[in-house]
Parts: C-alpha cells; sequence; structure tokens
C-alpha cells in the first residue's frame, strides 16, 4: 500500500514502476518461439494422424455382398387403372444369402452377432418391403386381411414369425429397395436352411415361391 505525501506525482511513478515489475511478461526469443512453433506443428500432425472417418460402401457398391444378393432379390409391381395399387421387392435367406448377410454385417460393424439372420435363427426367412396406399393392409401379420405361405419344392409352409422392422436406416444398408413408404418385414419360416438337408433346403434344384393373397392382391415373388 502506497501513501502519498508531499509530492503525489513521484508517489504515483513508484507505484507505476512496482506494478510493472511485479506483472513482468518475459520476452520470447527467436529460439523460444521456434520450440513453441514445433510443438504446435507436433501436436496437429498427431491429431490428423489418430482421428479419421469414412463412409462405409453401399450394398451396391459392395461386390461381394451384391453379387449374391441379386441372386436372391424379387420384385414385382401391380398397377390398376393407371394407379400402383402394389409394389414388393424381397430377398430369400438362403444358406449363400445369410453368409453374405453376415459377412458385410461384420464388415460394417466389427463384430459376428450378425442382426436379422441371429433372429431367423438359421431357419429360411424373407425380408420383404412393400407399399400400398391402402394403409389397412401395412399389417402384414394381420391375418384377417393377409394370408402368407412360403412354397419350397412343391410344399407350402405358413410362417412362424411375421416381424415388422422399424429401423430404416439400418436396413437400407444391407436392403436398398427399403425406403421411406415400404413397410418392412422379417418373415420367418419353420424350414431348414441348411442346405446339407436335401429334403428342406434351398438348392438350384428348389424352387421357392412367396405367396401372398388379400382382397388387395394376390402376389407371388419367386426365386
Amino acid at each position: 500500500m502506497f501513501c502519498v505525501f508531499g509530492d503525489r506525482k513521484n508517489a504515483l511513478l513508484s507505484y507505476a514502476f512496482a506494478t510493472r515489475s511485479a506483472f513482468k511478461i518475459p520476452k520470447v526469443t527467436p529460439i523460444l518461439g521456434l520450440l513453441l512453433l514445433n510443438l504446435f506443428l507436433i501436436s496437429c500432425t498427431s491429431t490428423s494422424q489418430e482421428s479419421s472417418a469414412q463412409v462405409p460402401l453401399s450394398a451396391s457398391s459392395d461386390e461381394a455382398y451384391a453379387s449374391v444378393f441379386d441372386k436372391w432379390y424379387a420384385h414385382l409391381s401391380v398397377t390398376d387403372q393407371f394407379q400402383k395399387r402394389f409394389d414388393a421387392a424381397g430377398v430369400l435367406f438362403s444358406n449363400e444369402m445369410r453368409l453374405a448377410y453376415t459377412e458385410r454385417w461384420s464388415r460394417l460393424h466389427g463384430k459376428n452377432n450378425a442382426g436379422l439372420a441371429d433372429l431367423s435363427g438359421g431357419k429360411l426367412a424373407v425380408i420383404l418391403s412393400y407399399f400400398t396406399p391402402e394403409d389397412d393392409y401395412l399389417e402384414l401379420g394381420n391375418t384377417q386381411l393377409w394370408s402368407v405361405a412360403l412354397e419350397v419344392g412343391g410344399k407350402s409352409y405358413p410362417p412362424a414369425l411375421v416381424q415388422r422392422l422399424q429401423q430404416k436406416t439400418a436396413l437400407q444398408a444391407f436392403f436398398p429397395f427399403v425406403n421411406h413408404w415400404t413397410a418392412d418385414y422379417l418373415i420367418v419360416f419353420d424350414v431348414n436352411s441348411d442346405e446339407g438337408d436335401s429334403k428342406s433346403a434351398v438348392t438350384p434344384a428348389l424352387k421357392s415361391q412367396l405367396k401372398l393373397s388379400s382382397a388387395l392382391v394376390q402376389a407371388t415373388l419367386g426365386w
């Protein structure tokens, strides 16, 4: 604390000098400046090397997956008086398709548990997406409106599970026919998809057809 006696100007000058000496900023020499610059550049380089991001290949661009997908994909469209009444696309989860799906899942997620492949439990399944302007018929699990069956080698199987799927962005990574307007389903049938079982397996010799029947449409997707 400074007390001013006599010459007030000299006292104020003394206070200013004392304050400046107490908070004096060290001078940055050229060598110190160069060291600080190098530290900054090293920090930036380290950060850019440790951080990265990329968009994965789409299903159609993933050649290993797309070649199998195209083999087990089916599509149909029904138009009445120039208006689309029903449009459906589906993939049959054969052993080959299940393996391609599981491998792509592993590439995208870095782990082996494979989403829909696990849900189907090794049974034959169909991933089905369809559009209709009739909202009531978007509920495929409503047995009052729909009859669903899979024919394999001439034998008909009713569905053991009809489950509506909600996560469209995740589905589109594997099934590009999924969009905002479609109702999307996993349909599982009590048919073993193991190709070692020739009686029930889906092989090129066993024709498969998904049959959808209602007052709205009679539709068949075939493989």
